[in-house]
């Protein structure tokens, strides 16, 4: 499975969030044996005490949340990388070999559609062995050649393997 940098930043948010979660433990344990475990005999700073111990365990199960929702999120984005590299078994030679080179750039959201790389808002997709184009008139007229270009390439190639 190929890694993303969306899931680079996941892994290393949760590497954070886990080295923080461990210093809040270890806070909220130095905190508790301050007190010998009977903050509450203290008559000067008992409720700052108890108040203190209360927000450390609530900072350390919103922690726990954080975590969990990365975890969720690292899920979401493996299964969406495993779902495009799916997709990619039946697509032709030539797109395999143009998003390997990063010359073409296949949407997470919607596997069957491809990006040419820096040509903003055109798309294109593969259906029954020809090229579809989506959004060629928004297209920037400086940005089109490059566009084109791909698309020629790519449409010669399907031409050629059919």
């Amino acid at each position: 499975m190929q890694t993303t940098k969306r899931l680079e930043i996941l892994n290393n948010s949760l590497a954070k969030k886990q080295a923080n979660l461990d210093e809040r433990i270890a806070a909220q344990y130095a905190r508790q044996a301050e007190t010998n475990g009977q903050p509450m005999n203290d008559k000067r700073n008992g409720l700052s005490t108890m108040n203190a111990l209360e927000n450390g365990e609530r900072g350390i199960f919103n922690q726990f949340d954080e975590i969990r929702k990365t975890k969720a999120a690292i899920t979401r984005e493996t299964d969406k990388i495993i779902h495009c590299e799916n997709w990619m078994e039946d697509m032709p030679q030539i797109i395999k070999d143009l998003v390997a080179s990063g010359e073409i750039i296949q949407w997470r959201k919607h596997p069957r559609f491809f990006f040419v790389k820096g040509v903003e808002k055109g798309r294109f997709s593969i259906e029954e062995g020809k090229i579809v184009h989506r959004y060629l008139s928004n297209i920037p007229s400086e940005q089109f050649p490059l566009y084109r270009e791909c698309a020629n390439k790519i449409f010669i190639a399907l031409k050629v393997a059919n």
